[in-house]
């Protein structure tokens, strides 16, 4: 396999597989005001991209105060070269250590092997300007074949 990188590019024999986070953060300082999540993954065996939703659902649940601030929802992600892939977006709220998180996830199946997710955490209240923020990022998506 092929992993190019920012950085760099090199050459995978197999097994390898990419399990990598990147964590991007908006604003100055340790605590960021927004930052944007992409992970890695490979999809399970007998597994959708939906019953992957539905378990993350469920592993959220479990903090303090969770919430499920909007129904699940379809997006489209744009594909190098044409055409789209559909992907699916959900808002949460939750409590972890005293702080209330609010979290967009952005689920993608870019084949039929792997997984991308997309979150977009907010420090303080998820309001306007973190929806603007969330769409701008992910309407500028664009993933590779």
């Amino acid at each position: 396999m092929k992993y190019l990188a920012q950085e760099f590019e090199i050459d995978l024999p197999v097994p390898f597989r990419d399990q990598t986070v990147n964590a991007l953060m908006l604003g100055e300082g340790s605590l960021p005001s927004f930052n944007l999540v992409v992970s890695r993954d490979v999809l399970p065996k007998n597994e959708t991209l939906a019953s992957v939703v539905k378990k993350q659902l469920q592993v959220i649940a479990g903090q303090d105060k969770f919430k499920e601030m909007e129904p699940q929802k379809a997006r489209t992600v744009p594909v190098a070269g044409g055409g789209v892939l559909s992907g699916i977006e959900i808002f949460v709220r939750f409590k972890n250590g005293g702080n209330i998180i609010y979290q967009k996830h952005l689920y993608v199946l870019p084949d039929e092997k792997r997984i991308l997710i997309f979150v977009g955490t907010s420090r303080g209240l998820w309001e306007d300007k973190e929806t603007l923020q969330w769409n701008n990022l992910m309407n500028s998506v664009s993933l590779k074949p």
